[in-house]
């Protein structure tokens, strides 16, 4: 699952595995191995919006 995360000064991403950060935008990578609850906690606490990005359909074959 993809989070994306928007902050005053800046908008990145995350991907939630079994329920820990997996991979992370270079301004996250602190957040690595870190659980998704964890994180969204951490963001609440700096007011920051945290949302999942839905999954984009494959594209057909054209």
């Amino acid at each position: 699952m993809l989070i994306q995360i928007t902050a005053p000064h800046f908008v990145a991403a995350y991907v939630v595995e079994d329920g820990k950060i997996t991979e992370a935008a270079p301004i996250l990578k602190w957040a690595l191995g870190k659980s998704d609850n964890e994180m969204r906690g951490y963001c609440a606490r700096k007011s920051w919006r945290a949302c999942v990005v839905p999954p984009h359909p494959s594209p057909k074959n054209l």
